[in-house]
Parts: structure tokens; sequence; C-alpha cells
């Protein structure tokens, strides 16, 4: 008997020994394919699906053995394996024991052996895949008819032959108080919530059941709930009998028909409540002859016509004809009444004025009918809607005055259905866009008027509005190009809101044109440009003469053989180049009126420093917060700060010693705080701001009190200036 061309997976590291099992078990029929390692047999089984049977040697080398193989195949995929190997060691077999194997064949066995242990490893392999198979579907069988049981709408149980419940569903268990079902197993009715009140009479329709071996059908049985509340359930009752035709239990499923018990007792009290209904309702409600007596009217019809009292009431129900009391004309009764004889059953509604009465008149919604059993006597009921037609009124005029406004309006007012259609197209709109009223109702309102480059995106937003369903708005107020009439396009601002309405939404536009305005704007832009060119050139040239005036002064220095006068002028040109680097850095800011002090002190101390011959050998260490200064507090700080290090540099370090200067600002709310301080030799106790043989520090007096301050000298370890004054309260920064 052959393989049927089963596929056979050889696992084998002795390649002789792979290639003569092959050729072997070809003989016999089989397809084989040899994998030379684990790692190799785990590849060859995940790339190929067509592998029937695994026939694996346990020691496969230095890598993993066939055990180890084995187990990560199968859990990939269950296919059956076969342990091919030349050790019977226990030690070595017991490796095979935790893998699901089928079978365990020592080499060199008769090819008559190994075919024998393949088949029957193969048909205990079907055999495993059949029960698996049959397990499934009785699992499945098994959850359909929980599935059934657990929606169905209603109670299922069973019992015994003794009325002890076997199981049921979750409704059934919850109808008894329990938590699940399993609760109910073993338990008896009179151990659940209706013992006291159906647990007998549940207990003989089961006897009947399990005697007669008959069902009972449609029980009506009531219980309560753990509550009180009475359940009334719809009782279907089945014998269960064993497998040897013997009668095991009774079956039963119950529904909970308490609604429809309860509609009947609705229905039996219609009747009684149909009486109460006539006399409460709130509209008038009437019966009457053809020939128009009065035969039944309840309190509101006789309240609507002016009649309060019971006896006035009666005026309505006397041989009087209804006509004489309630139309102006008899003829009008007479039109109504015609109407109806001729469709019995046909409700008929008709807004009529009728007279109360006072004499005065109402306006009424009528709904009435000849009978049909009985045409000539005539029923129905009417609301008095006067109030409503004097709002209807009130609302014509508020529309005539809002017409009124739209036709004055200078904007475009248009409005815009779901569909994307025009409603409203105000006189303005069509000044603006030259399209009549006529022209533009019912046309597409973007196709209309929209460019055609932009159609694509108002089709996307339109549907959008559209499928919101709640009329939410495309847009505020944005701008829109244009297109009127006669092809040319203008600018315009629009404005698009959703209102509600009865049976969705509508949206509102107001169009305004603003290519004039646009215009307006586009001059105001160039002349900003304009005067932006004028500034860039007032500051060029203000900036060349300071230039100049710094180049006049160095030159003038140049030529000077005093001293003390070519210093004077040293010192003057960097008074005016502290000054330039003041109005650049202003320039340069977005307000001229104030800059950060970080901004503008910095690179002021740089220049001044790097001025002098020695400044590469002194060390300065800023420490200037980020704030803001006002113009005039700037320049005369910027002088201040330029004749204090020009000072230092001159006179600190002697014979060019090198040296520190540390500059400090701060500001502390309202207060500022300028320290300047050296290491150097330190400045002469005789030397203060009032008593200075030179010019600068006087100058440094006189700046400090022009910025509203106070400043000192403080001696030791060098020399620290320490200027303070106050940030004015209304200064914009």
């Amino acid at each position: 008997m052959h393989g049927g061309m089963k596929t056979i997976l050889l696992v084998e590291d002795e390649a002789v020994i792979a290639l003569s099992e092959k050729l072997t078990l070809e003989r016999f029929g089989y397809t084989v394919v040899i994998a030379a390692s684990g790692e190799k047999a785990i590849e060859t089984f995940s790339h190929s699906a067509g592998v029937d049977l695994i026939l694996m040697d346990i020691n496969l080398g230095s890598g993993m053995d066939g055990s180890q193989a084995a187990e990560i195949i199968l859990r990939e995929r269950d296919v059956p394996i076969v342990f091919l190997s030349s050790h019977t060691d226990p030690a070595i077999v017991e490796k095979t024991e935790k893998i699901t194997s089928y079978g365990y064949i020592v080499k060199n066995s008769a090819i008559t052996v190994l075919d024998a242990s393949i088949k029957m490893a193969f048909r205990l392999f079907d055999a495993k895949q059949k029960a698996k198979r049959d397990s499934e579907v009785i699992y499945e069988r098994n959850q359909l008819l929980e599935n059934i049981m657990e929606n169905f709408p209603g109670s299922v149980f069973w019992k015994d032959t003794n009325s002890v419940y076997l199981g049921c569903n979750t409704s059934e268990a919850r109808t008894a108080g329990l938590e699940s079902p399993e609760e109910i197993v073993g338990k008896s009715d009179y151990d659940l919530a209706w013992k006291d009140s159906g647990a007998d009479a549940y207990r003989n329709t089961d006897r009947v059941v399990i005697e007669s071996g008959r069902p009972l059908l449609h029980i009506e049985e009531i219980n309560r709930r753990e509550n009180g509340e009475p359940v009334w359930m719809d009782t279907n009752k089945v014998p269960l009998f064993d497998s040897a035709g013997n009668i095991s239990g009774v079956f039963g499923v119950s529904i909970d028909i308490t609604e429809r018990k309860r509609a009947e007792e609705a229905l039996r009290e219609s009747e009684r409540g149909y009486r109460s209904l006539f006399e409460n309702a709130p509209v008038g409600v009437f019966y009457s002859t053809a020939q128009g007596k009065i035969i039944r009217v309840n309190d509101e019809y006789a309240r609507i016509f002016g009649y309060a009292s019971a006896e006035e009431t009666k005026e309505l129900i006397n041989e009087s004809s209804a006509a004489e009391l309630l139309f102006d004309d008899p003829r009008d009764r007479a039109q109504l009444v015609d109407e109806a004889m001729g469709s019995p059953g046909r409700w008929i509604r008709s807004e009529r004025t009728y007279r109360r009465k006072d004499g005065s008149h109402i306006v009424t919604n009528l709904f009435f009918r000849a009978l049909p059993e009985e045409p000539a006597v005539m029923e129905g009921f009417l609301e008095d809607i006067s109030e409503r037609k004097r709002a209807e009124a009130s609302l014509q005029e508020s529309n005539t005055l809002l017409s009124a406004i739209a036709g004055a309006a200078q904007d475009a007012i248009v409005m815009m259905n779901q569909r994307g259609e025009i409603d409203f197209w105000n006189p303005a709109a069509e000044r603006i866009f030259g399209y009549t009223r006529a022209e533009a109702i019912g046309k597409n309102l973007h196709e209309l008027l929209a460019p055609e480059r932009y159609h694509k995106r108002i089709d996307a937003a339109i549907a959008r509005f559209r499928s919101s369903g709640r009329g939410e708005a495309i847009g505020k107020i944005s701008e829109i190009e244009a297109r009127t009439k006669d092809g040319s396009e203008i600018i315009a601002e629009l404005s698009l809101s959703p209102i509600a309405i009865e049976n969705g939404w509508q949206a509102v536009g107001f169009v305004r044109n603003i290519g004039e305005r646009k215009r307006d704007e586009e001059r105001i832009r160039a002349l900003l440009a304009e005067k932006e060119i004028i500034l860039r050139e007032v500051h060029h040239r203000i900036r060349n003469n300071m230039t100049t005036i710094q180049g006049l002064l160095t030159l003038q220095a140049g030529t000077m053989e005093d001293p003390r006068a070519t210093a004077g002028l040293v010192d003057a040109s960097s008074r005016v180049r502290s000054m330039m680097l003041l109005y650049d850095k202003l320039y340069d800011s977005a307000d001229f009126s104030s800059m950060s002090v970080l901004d503008y002190l910095s690179p002021l101390i740089d220049e001044i420093i790097g001025s002098f011959p020695n400044g590469g050998s002194v060390r300065v260490v800023k420490e200037i917060g980020a704030f803001t200064l006002d113009s005039k507090k700037l320049q005369p700080l910027g002088l201040i700060i330029n004749e204090l290090l020009t000072n230092i540099m001159k006179y600190a370090f002697v014979g060019g010693a090198c040296g520190e200067i540390r500059v400090s600002a701060s500001m502390e709310g309202s207060a500022v705080s300028l320290r300047i301080h050296d290491n150097g030799k330190g400045i002469p106790a005789s030397i203060d701001f009032e008593h200075s043989t030179g010019f600068g520090l006087k100058l440094v007096g006189a700046l400090a009190k022009q910025v509203g301050g106070t400043i000192r000298i403080e001696r030791g370890g060098g020399t620290t200036f320490v200027l303070e004054f106050e940030k004015p309260a209304f200064d914009p920064t």
C-alpha cells in the first residue's frame, strides 16, 4: 500500500543517511523533502504548506535538536511528527515525551516497519482532526442552543420528574430572584421568589404534563417579583424523554404578558375614560343633527362660545337651531352640512368665523364629519385660533417691515436653501450684481456669482453645509471675488450664517462691495511705503551727518598740538559715537520711542572698550537685564556709560595692566539700577562729581540729574559707580 503521494519533510543531518532514506521512501510513493538541521526544517516548513508529515531525527549536530525544532513547528501548525533516531537511551527518548508526536522509530528499521509507522501516524492524525472537528460542531451547537435560550424573549427552564430544577436561562433566573442560572440547579419552586404565590400551581401543571405525557399550552400564570409587583406569564410545558423513551422531566417556556394584560385592562378602562376625555378635552367637541340641532357638547365647546354656566349651556341643547345661535348666515351652515353628508365618515377641515353669545366673533379651526353609520348625525371638534390669527397678522406686518428694510439696505441680502438655490434677492443685490430678482431666484448661488475657478471649493463647502444637518455656518466674514452679470469681477465682503426653519435650515448672506475700499487701502499702503522710503532717506542723511561730525572731530583732534585739546576732541567724538549707536538701534526697532537696554548697552560697551589700545587686556563682564527704557532715558544713560568706561580705561589700569570691568543693569518694579565696577588702582578720595577737575565726571553728574536719579562712588577693591533712578509710571514701555 503506497503513501498516496503524501509529502514528508525528512530532517537528517547525515547526508548519506538522508539520501538513502529519501530514495527508500520515494519507492513507497511518498514525496520527500530533506532538511539538514532543525533551523532549516523550521524554515522549510514555514515556506511550504504542503508538508503532510515530518520524520525528525533527534540529534542534529551543533544546532538545535529535533525536539526543539518540533516544538517550534507545532506552534505554527498541527502536523504529525514521527521521531527517527539511532538512539534508544531513555534520556534521548524522554526529550520527545513533551512533544505531541505520533511515534518513535529506531533508524535501520525495516522499510515495512517505517512505512507502517508512517501510515499509523497519518491514521492517528486524521482521527485526532476528526475528533477536533466533531468537538467544534458540538461546541457550536451548544453555543447556538445557549444563544437561543439567552435571547429568547422570555423564560426557559427544565425540571426532573420531582419538579426539581435542572437548569434555566438568565431571564428565568432573574425572575426567580437569582443572580445566575447556575444557582437554580437543585432548587424547587418552594425555594424561589414565588414560593408563597404560585409554587403549588406550577408543580400541579408539572405533574399533569409528566403523568399524561402531553404538553400543556398557554397556561396563564401569575407570580410576583421580589418587590411584590405582579407579573403575568403565558407558559407552555412539554414532557422531556430520555434515550429509552421514558419521561424524565418537564421543559417549559414562559413569555411575560403583563403588558398585554395591562392593555386589556386599559381597553376596559377606555370606555370609562372616553367620557372624561370628552368632558376635559382642550378643544370643543360636539354632536348635532343635520338640521343643526345640538345634541351634545363638552364644557370647552360651551366656553368657546361664551356659555359659562350649566344653565347657559342648556341654551345650546334645546329646540333652537344651532344655526340661529352660531352663524350670521344660515346658508354658511347648510353648505358645510351638505359637504359632510355627501361623503359620510370623511373628516372635513374648515377655518370658520362664528358668532359668540355676546355677539363678538371668533375664528376657529373646525374638523367634523357625518357619522358613517348615521349620516344624519354630525360629530366634530374645533379650537379657537383667534389669537393665532392675530399673531399671524402681526407676523405679516413684521415681514412687511423686514421687506422694507431689505429694500432700503445698501448691502446685498441673499438667502440660500439647502440645495444651494437662491430664495431671496433684495434690490441692493440687483444693483451690485446686475441680475434682477426674477433672474436670480431659483438659480444656484455660486454658479451664478462665483468665478469658475472657485466652484470645486464652494461645492465642497456646500456639501459640508448640507450634511451637517444642523445648519452649521460656512464662514463668518470673509473677502470673496464675485462675478457680475456683465462678466466683470468685484471684491466683496461676505457674512454667511444659518437660519433654522421648520424642515431644516437656510443660509442668509450679507454681501458688501468693497472694491472702492480696497482701492483706498492700496493707495494708503502705497503712501505708507513712500513714507518708509522717505524715513530711510532721512535716517541715511542724519547718520551721514553724525558720521561727518565724528569724522571732523577725529580729524581736528589729529591736528591739535595741545594734548588736552586733542583728548577733549577725542572724548567728544566718543560721545557722538554713543549717540549714533542709539540712533541706529532705535531706527532698526519696531518702536522708535523705546528699546531694549540689553540690545543698546551691550554693543556700546564693546565699542568703547575696543577703541582703546589696551582693550584686549581687560576682561569685561556684562550683567544686563532684558528690560526696555524710553529713548529719553537711554541717550543720557549711554553718555554716562561712555564717560565712566573711558575714565576707567584711561586711569584705572596703570601701564597697560590687566584688569576686569563689570557692568550691571537691572530693574526691580520701576527702580532702575546701573553699576560699573573696576578692580583697578581706585579713584582718589578727593575726586567726586562736583569737584572733579575734568569735564567727564561733571558731565556724568549733570546727566544723572537729567534722568532724575542719583549717582555715587563706592571705593574699595577698585572703584564702583552706582546710578539709580525711577522709570516713569507713564512710560509706555
